[in-house]
């Protein structure tokens, strides 16, 4: 009798949650469909982090009770934590998991209003990611004039810096997405109105 009272506890709460958001973010739900790429994208971050992990606690393992030093570690750590944070935060846009101030956005009481604002955000965030994108290829180029290779592992230091335009492309990408799943939206709201 108590698994069924607590149950049916979880079944209105999760209820009163999904009242309780804006019927934007509930046409974004219903409209976001996982595909064969984000399964990709989100598999690569895990198995970025993952290995993170095994070669930190491998590194630790090493250096405290075999007295061993793992030199080329450094490098692999820098490497799968510069394309984790990218990777990762593009994966925050595609699940909308950044900080957001949404004041203003719950303040306004238009439904339409509050899609406009949204669009318009997402329109601005996507202007400076390619400005970003740009200036990250101009420093690749630079990078790459300088032909610089990593100590251990001898590897271009092109690769690490590649993750920053490869993460603002998937940014971009995902804000655009969302940013058409809410003019669809704004566009039924109009035909309603």
């Amino acid at each position: 009798m108590e698994v069924t009272n607590t149950y049916s506890q979880y079944k209105t709460n999760e209820k009163k949650f999904l009242e309780k958001r804006s019927e934007g973010e509930a046409l974004i739900m219903r409209e976001a469909k996982v595909s064969l790429f984000e399964l990709i994208l989100e598999n690569t971050v895990f198995l970025l982090a993952i290995s993170l992990l095994v070669v930190m606690f491998t590194t630790i393992l090493n250096r405290y009770l075999l007295h061993g030093s793992m030199a080329w570690s450094t490098e692999v750590l820098k490497f799968l934590f510069i394309w984790l944070n990218f990777l990762g935060a593009s994966l925050g846009v595609k699940r909308g998991s950044h900080i957001g101030v949404k004041l203003l956005y719950e303040i306004i009481p238009s439904k339409r209003i509050r899609i406009f604002l949204s669009i318009i955000s997402s329109t601005l965030v996507i202007v400076v990611l390619f400005t970003l994108v740009a200036a990250s290829l101009v420093l690749i180029e630079r990078i790459a004039s300088f032909g610089q290779v990593t100590t251990y592992l001898a590897l271009p230091y092109i690769y690490w810096y590649l993750a920053i335009p490869v993460g603002y492309c998937l940014m971009i990408f995902f804000f655009t997405a969302k940013s058409l799943v809410e003019l669809k939206g704004a566009k039924g709201y109009a035909a309603r109105d």
